[in-house]
Formats: C-alpha cells, sequence, structure tokens
C-alpha cells in the first residue's frame, strides 16, 4: 500500500516500509488472524504485534529521532527549574502537572542536553541538611558544622578549624555561655 506524501505527511524510506507493515498487521487482526499467524506469515514478533494492533499507523510509523521533543514544549519551564537547583524528579512532577506526559528517561535526557547547552550551572545534590553539594568537585558549597562536632568541641576539646569556631561564637553568642559553664564545671571537678 502506498501513501501519498504531503507536506504534513512526509515519511522515510523506513517510515513508508513501517507504515505498510503497520497497516498489514492491523488489517490481518480485523481479518480475524491470529497473532501466531501473523507472526509466521509475516516473520515479525508478537511485540511487535501488540505494539502496532491500534493506533494512526501514521503516527505510530514515525521515528522518534529526539524523544524529547514532547518535553521541548516546556523548555522555559524546564531551564527555570534547572536554574532554582530543582532536582530532575521535582522537575518532572512540575512539568508533568502542566500536561507532560512523557517519559522519565526521555525528561533526563532533554535536561542534561538543556544544562550542557546553556551551561546551567546545575547542583541539586544536597546533603542531608539540605546544603548543596557540588557534583562537578563532590564537596560542599557551604561549611558545615554539626551540633555533635561542636558539643565534642566544648565538652571534649575536639579540633575544629578556628574560622568554624569564630563563626559559632559570633553567630551564636550563647555558646560562649555554655562554654563558660562547661569549663566552670570541669574545673569544679578537677579541685
Amino acid at each position: 500500500m502506498v501513501i501519498k506524501k504531503t507536506d504534513q505527511d512526509n515519511l522515510s524510506k523506513a517510515e513508508q516500509r513501517r507504515y505498510e507493515s503497520i497497516v498489514q498487521i492491523q488489517t490481518m487482526l480485523r481479518e480475524g488472524y491470529a497473532p501466531v499467524q501473523i507472526k509466521e506469515m509475516l516473520r515479525t514478533t508478537y511485540f511487535r504485534i501488540r505494539r502496532y494492533a491500534t493506533g494512526d499507523p501514521l503516527k505510530l510509523c514515525r521515528f522518534q529521532g529526539d524523544k524529547a521533543s514532547e518535553a521541548s514544549q516546556y523548555r522555559d519551564a524546564i531551564i527555570g527549574l534547572l536554574t532554582q537547583n530543582a532536582t530532575k524528579r521535582q522537575a518532572l512532577e512540575q512539568i508533568t502537572a502542566l500536561g507532560y506526559q512523557g517519559k522519565r528517561t526521555a525528561f533526563e535526557v532533554y535536561c542534561r542536553k538543556l544544562i550542557c547547552e546553556l551551561g546551567i550551572p546545575y547542583m541539586p545534590l544536597r546533603n542531608a541538611t539540605g546544603v548543596l553539594i557540588d557534583p562537578d568537585q563532590s564537596r560542599l558549597t557551604q561549611r558545615y558544622v554539626s551540633k555533635s562536632d561542636m558539643g565534642r568541641y566544648l565538652w571534649s576539646g575536639k579540633e575544629m578549624e578556628l574560622s568554624d569556631i569564630g563563626f559559632i561564637f559570633d553567630k551564636y553568642p550563647r555558646v560562649t555561655e555554655i562554654q563558660r559553664c562547661i569549663l566552670d564545671e570541669t574545673i569544679l571537678k578537677i579541685v
């Protein structure tokens, strides 16, 4: 079966062959042939028969060279989410709410393509406290001092960087009072 090529339905030779195969499978199914018979007659697979059993042959025969083409409709929204360092999962959830119906992997490929093309400084990884981690250097973009580290410093004299100690004492003046209390208690125990 040959179809007329129009501006809307320009098919490559491979798409033309696929179109003819799809039409043949659908015709045979309508005529009552069993998938086993179709498989043998057309020398195809059950998967292909199931895949092309229903649907518009013109749409089914098209090669999807860029699977992310559906995501390209939401390009500006995706770029906005990526620049805000939303994870790809969060971005996908928001884009899906806008109407995206593509697959997750195709969406992630499209996101990676945008990040590379536009040079978006994308750092979605976060540690347990929510501080961003630079994926290229696998290091924190901010310094983090845990409460347990600070407690060990105050009680046991654990070594810490002076810049961290200075920052904490400046930001939280009550830590100075706590340190005085701890030092007074230890002096009393020694005496």
